[in-house]
């Protein structure tokens, strides 16, 4: 896990934690992972993706994708399919913080374009892997 930035006073929304870094396109990929459970630094947790924020900002066309913890983890989160399972508050709130993180430094922006579902969460990892299989220079995260 790789810190890019510190935020003061904003916070991911309690339930959800920036877990792990894969690379997506120029910019390693966020994967926010909803859990019953707050998980430590460090930890491994097999996940399921169940959607992915679409977003732009300053640099990039750029992606949060959502994930939950595989059932034999928790059952806690069987039921979440899509975003659509999630309350709409969890949603909004993510949506809130991604909008907004960004805010303290100067000429950077985010522009959210929305939630999609578990399809297009799995072509956009699966692009990001074949696009990092394919390049010279890795990423040192």
């Amino acid at each position: 896990m790789r810190l890019d930035r510190v935020n003061p006073g904003r916070s991911v929304p309690d339930d959800a934690n920036v877990v792990i870094e894969i690379p997506m396109n120029a910019d390693p990929g966020d994967v926010l992972v909803i859990s019953p459970y707050s998980l430590i630094t460090g930890v491994a947790v097999r996940c399921r993706s169940v959607g992915m924020l679409r977003m732009d900002d300053e640099a990039i066309k750029d992606a949060k994708l959502l994930a939950v913890p595989i059932d034999r983890v928790t059952s806690q989160c069987r039921g979440i399919r899509s975003p659509r399972d999630l309350p709409p508050a969890r949603l909004n709130a993510s949506t809130h913080f991604f909008q907004h993180y960004k805010d303290p430094e100067p000429g950077k922006w985010v522009k959210v374009k929305g939630w999609t579902g578990a399809p297009a969460a799995r072509r956009e990892i699966l692009s990001g892997v074949k696009r990092d299989n394919a390049a010279r220079k890795k990423p040192a995260f």
